[in-house]
């Protein structure tokens, strides 16, 4: 393997972004474990070997509390930071797929890397987050420099909508996260005491609505939500929520840019994520490791150890120092940091699937999937089925694989046990093809997923054992206006899709064209680069994303180069972890 593509994320790791250099090589539990013979290895930086290993003063880490459990050995390999750049750039690209290939190894950092390409285990540290305001619109409002807001100071502010801010979608990596607990927590008081309960009340949803309802959201990251706030001429916005590191140093908001913007911190500070993730760890041994590992993170033992040890700051663009601070910023001192215990996993995650539709754009995902004959002939595929005695090897036929993965796909409890809630705007639709593109086969709103579901297995089943050819193309011919089976045209049928998109687009919307294939065009009228040159010339093609689930092949004609210019990525249907993959880079969390 080579040492360049194992250290991961210096800029972003944990380690460094606490500004402590770290030092090359496992760190061992004790002296006769190393990570040539660990169950597990996890690849961390300073603040994460700080929560997994043992304390100074001989409190029991997260590795030795998970062994006595499990009997498993995990463990902790500090990354150095000369090669991050190389590294990120791997996992931006997935290009070196492979260089991980037979290593039990997952990564703990900072949620900096959500959606590059890890599944993840997103968990709760802390950090300084508030709202960065307009010198013009923090005299506008009376407001004093350098005297923190409370919570709910800022809440009526927005309630009221006396403020514009612009914020990033709320996703694992974006501050936007943090401020749903901010707002809960000025309706509740501590957000650390939030409770399941608190978090479902009505009135507290509600409340929460009536504040994100005078948030403005970027299509993307941070940074872009930063970007509309600098380059705003007609005074649209007052000010962007962020992580207090977004604004300091040479690139930060108030280098020279425009007008001066002043920091409002909150205390207590909120929370930010960290993560647990791994990439194409092979091998039934190590997931089933990690796997066992994930939980226990995240369970009520995992989180209250990782509370009360704690996360510092991040320091991934400038450290903390109060010589950073200008007075006209609104600041002479470093703000203040308090660590408070924050909510427990299971709280965070179910305020995150209540709130997310405020901040995630409504999505429409016109599902298209092969029903050519090669998807029932020979050769067969192996897939790996869940059964009471664990997971098993079975050989289907690949029309009863996508059935298979089609079932988890449209099931609420596989949706809601791999944390992929659909929003509740978000539009599946589904159609086969062959020669043909067929009339919409069903579609499902939110989470509401179990008609299609039922829908498509009734026409695609059964998943296992006999499959009748026959009875298939009966029920399409007579349900589906004469559709037949014949041969493979994928390009046709996403010409097709993305004309559907052209006719009914709303730019407040994201599109995605989702195509499920055992293989290659082979009857297309058109070519796979006369489909790019109509998506190239749609002027909402930045909206439009095409992604390729393969089964039983590589996918010849939408292979990962080829999504790649729609901005999507190819995956492979025959696993969980993939499925999941495919489907948070649609959804989100």
């Amino acid at each position: 393997m080579r040492r360049g593509l194992i250290v991961l994320i210096v800029m972003v790791l944990l380690g460094v972004a606490c500004g402590t250099p770290a030092q090359g090589g496992p760190v061992a539990e004790s002296p006769e474990v190393t990570c040539a013979n660990a169950d597990l290895t996890v690849v961390v930086g300073s603040n994460g070997q700080r929560i997994l290993e043992d304390q100074p003063d001989g409190t029991k880490g997260l590795l030795s509390l998970f062994k006595e459990k499990t009997g498993l050995t995990v463990c902790a390999y500090l990354m150095e930071a000369s090669e991050a750049v190389e590294l990120k750039a791997s996992l931006l690209s997935k290009a070196p797929a492979d260089f991980l290939s037979g290593q039990p190894m997952a990564f703990m950092f900072d949620s900096n890397l959500f959606a590059d390409g890890l599944n993840e285990q997103a968990f709760v540290g802390n950090s300084v987050v508030g709202v960065w305001l307009k010198e013009s619109s923090v005299n506008r409002l009376g407001l004093q420099k350098g005297t923190p807001l409370s919570m709910a100071q800022y809440a009526n502010l927005m309630e009221t909508g006396q403020l514009k801010i612009v914020t990033a979608p709320a996703y694992v990596s974006t501050p936007a996260l943090m401020m749903f607990f901010q707002t809960l927590s000025s309706f509740y008081g501590p957000y650390n005491q939030l409770s399941i309960d608190q978090v479902q009340n009505q009135e507290a949803i509600d409340y929460g609505k009536r504040i994100y309802d005078h948030y403005v959201r970027s299509e993307t990251s941070s940074s872009a939500a930063i970007d509309m706030v600098l380059n705003d001429t007609q005074g649209l916005f007052d000010g962007v929520v962020g992580y207090e590191s977004s604004f300091l140093g040479k690139g930060g908001i108030n280098a020279g840019r425009g007008e001066p913007f002043v920091f409002f911190y909150f205390d207590p500070s909120v929370i930010s994520t960290v993560t647990l993730g791994r990439l194409q760890l092979e091998g039934t041994t190590y997931l089933e490791a990690y796997k066992l590992f994930s939980q226990f993170v995240s369970s009520e033992e995992g989180q209250i150890y990782i509370s009360g040890t704690g996360v510092r700051p991040q320091k991934d663009v400038v450290d903390l120092s109060t010589d950073l601070y200008k007075p006209e910023w609104g600041l002479t001192l470093s703000p203040a940091v308090t660590y408070a215990a924050p909510p427990t996993y299971s709280v965070a995650s179910l305020a995150m699937d209540i709130y997310r539709d405020y901040y995630k754009r409504a999505k429409v995902v016109k599902v298209l999937i092969d029903v050519s004959p090669s998807t029932f002939q020979l050769p067969q595929m192996t897939v790996v089925v869940d059964t009471p005695e664990g997971p098993k090897e079975e050989t289907v036929w690949r029309i009863q694989a996508m059935d298979m993965a089609l079932q988890k796909i449209t099931s609420p409890d596989w949706l809601s046990a791999n944390k992929l809630t659909p929003g509740q705007n978000d539009v599946f639709e589904y159609y086969f093809f062959s020669t043909e593109t067929s009339q919409l086969v069903t579609s499902s709103t939110g989470s509401n997923t179990t008609v299609a579901r039922d829908r498509l297995h009734y026409f695609m089943g059964p998943s296992t054992g006999n499959w009748d050819s026959n009875r298939f193309g009966m029920t399409t011919i007579n349900e589906l206006n004469g559709f037949m089976s014949g041969g493979t045209a994928i390009f046709d049928a996403s010409g097709i899709m993305l004309s559907s998109i052209e006719s009914d687009f709303d730019p407040q919307k994201d599109y995605y064209i989702v195509i499920l294939t055992d293989g290659e065009d082979t009857s297309s009228t058109i070519r796979g680069s006369d489909f790019y040159d109509q998506w190239n010339a749609f002027a909402g093609k930045t909206n439009v994303t095409v992604i390729g689930i393969a089964f039983g092949t590589e996918g010849a004609s939408i292979d990962a180069e080829f999504t790649a210019r729609f901005g999507g990525h190819t995956y492979h249907g025959n696993n969980d972890a993939e499925l999941i993959e495919a489907f948070e880079q649609i959804i989100g969390r």
